[in-house]
């Protein structure tokens, strides 16, 4: 096993957990009511842009994530392949594309295209 990446890979895993969770409590927590997804405008922000930027947060930290993967990998002495980082850019791109997709969803909103429509009922 190698040392610093192994370290490396803890330190990283742990800044992203420490982003989301300090982000969750000293920024998104009073915009929130009741709900997972903010919901609260923060002028000069719209309530849409709160949301984006909550999703985009929560992003980074997937892959700070992805990231720690790929070094815990190193750290085991595993060779650096093409898969090894397509993995980690997928388990990335799929956890923000799970999040923002559910958030949508739970208003609603779905994508068609460039445009956003609302269900009909």
């Amino acid at each position: 096993m190698q040392v610093p990446y192994l370290i490396a890979a803890t330190i990283a895993a742990a800044t992203g957990l420490a982003h989301s969770v300090l982000g969750e409590i000293l920024i998104f927590r009073p915009l929130r009511v009741g709900s997972v997804v903010p919901a609260l405008a923060a002028p000069p922000l719209r309530v849409r842009n709160i949301r984006i930027l909550w999703a985009t947060w929560h992003l980074a930290t997937l892959f700070g994530w992805a990231f720690a993967g790929v070094l815990f990998q190193l750290a085991l002495g595993r060779p650096m392949s093409a898969t090894l980082a397509i993995g980690a850019i997928v388990f990335a791109y799929l956890g923000g594309a799970e999040r923002c997709s559910c958030s949508s969803a739970r208003r609603g909103v779905i994508p068609a295209g460039s445009r956003w429509r609302r269900w009909r009922h």
